[in-house]
């Protein structure tokens, strides 16, 4: 014996029972209450069944479903309107303001650390601004001076943070234009030879979502493969993460940024693609 299991069948019986009188109420004419409130006394009267009995069934606080029954008031078309415009304002507020952001600028280069003569050009290219909308609760850090340099994605890397936490990392790298003729459809394809080609690390998926004659912005997915020691290359596991890319053919560079996980909808990646602007750095 379990009384929760009773409790609760008693409970559920109750609900079943008012459930089925608004139902009779909303397919019967007023007059007719008075006629269904007596059905329910002349078939109890007399026949009283414990309430715990599943026998006794519609038989459970008669009084309540007579008072129910009694002072039950179909809801009037205007109401039921009024309550369908409430709810339509309720759907279009939540559209047009949809998760906070906050504008986020970071300068690139972002630092010198990592520079050399081999890189010194990407180094020093004019200066640029990324604007961004990052969601609520990020914001932009630099590494610690010993992780400065270069990532798989670009150079100068600097990390989005959730509190402590890093969501994201934000690179960039230089570009020349290709000389050949080819479909505007597979420019990107050039621009992000670097990325698209690596064998441990590569961006794949690529789809535009702001796009200019000049500038495009795409999001993509990474696949990297996470290092085992002892292991071949080929053994090591594969996994996926969001990107998002962007390029602007007048400065000649590129932006990567490489989510840590999958944690943002895919509205909340197409929203930062498409807050993407980049200005001369003051």
């Amino acid at each position: 014996f379990n009384p929760l299991v009773w409790a609760a069948f008693y409970l559920s019986g109750r609900d079943m029972e008012m459930a089925c009188d608004e139902t009779v109420m909303r397919q019967m004419e007023n007059d007719i209450r008075r006629e269904y409130a007596q059905s329910l006394l002349d078939r109890t009267t007399g026949k009283r069944i414990a309430p715990g009995i599943p026998l006794a069934f519609g038989e459970t606080n008669i009084k309540a479903r007579i008072r129910n029954i009694m002072s039950y008031r179909k809801s009037s078309r205007w109401v039921i309107a009024a309550a369908v415009v409430v709810l339509a304002a309720l759907c279009i507020g939540l559209a047009l303001n949809p998760a906070k952001s906050q504008r986020a600028a970071i300068t690139f280069p972002a630092y010198q650390d990592g520079k050399s003569e081999y890189n010194e050009s990407i180094y020093n290219i004019r200066p640029f601004t990324l604007h961004i909308d990052l969601p609520e609760g990020w914001s932009a850090a630099f590494p610690a001076p010993e992780e400065r340099g270069a990532s798989p994605a670009g150079f100068t890397p600097v990390y989005l943070m959730e509190g402590s936490t890093a969501k994201a990392v934000i690179s960039y790298n230089t570009f020349e234009l290709y000389e050949g003729d080819i479909p505007l459809e597979d420019f990107y394809k050039t621009v992000y030879a670097p990325l698209r080609l690596g064998s441990l690390h590569h961006w794949e998926d690529y789809t535009p979502i702001v796009s200019s004659k000049t500038t495009e912005t795409a999001l993509a997915t990474v696949y990297y493969s996470e290092e085992m020691q002892g292991q071949s290359a080929a053994s090591w596991p594969q996994s996926t993460t969001p990107g998002i890319l962007f390029y602007d053919k007048e400065r000649l560079i590129y932006l990567a940024i490489q989510f840590s996980d999958s944690s943002l909808s895919l509205d909340q990646l197409h929203a930062m693609a498409q807050s993407v602007r980049i200005t001369d750095a003051k």
